[in-house]
């Protein structure tokens, strides 16, 4: 079954970024050399991201291995919000109600695997930019494999 990444990556991003600011502070007072203090701290922060996004990785990919919710429908609701209805690999139904914008930020659509965390927030398991990044690199390997 297919794994999702995606909270390992964008964790990275954010450790990186914390860490070169991190390591120029720490950098001059500690090592004398901010140069030093950037490198190390753009490691440590990498790592501490990374380690913090591959446990919630691991959570979104238990559920999706145990449950695998999919969207089957978008309702919209009287008051502006939507209803997501989704279905699990029993074919049990909830209805998680959203806000407009989140809908939009999110781009749901029905046949999305998505997450459902403990206080009932709902989000994709695989970002949209990113499949169609894979579906193009298979497609690509498939053709110089033909190619050969």
């Amino acid at each position: 079954m297919k794994k999702t990444h995606k909270h390992q990556e964008t964790g990275m991003a954010i450790g990186m970024c914390l860490g070169i600011s991190m390591g120029l502070t720490l950098g001059e007072s500690l090592f004398g050399s901010m140069s030093l203090g950037m490198s190390f701290g753009l490691c440590i922060g990498m790592l501490i991201g990374m380690t913090i996004g591959m446990h919630k990785d691991s959570e979104v990919n238990k559920q999706l291995e145990e449950q695998n919710y999919t969207v089957k429908e978008i309702i919209p609701e009287d008051d502006g919000k939507y209803c997501i209805v989704v279905v699990n690999k029993n074919g049990e139904e909830k209805r998680i109600s959203i806000e407009k914008g989140d809908l939009e930020a999110e781009q749901f659509t029905a046949g999305d695997s998505v997450f459902i965390d403990d206080e009932g927030n709902i989000e994709l398991v695989f970002d949209k930019d990113s499949e169609d990044n894979e579906e193009d690199e298979e497609e690509n390997e498939s053709d110089d494999k033909e190619n050969i």
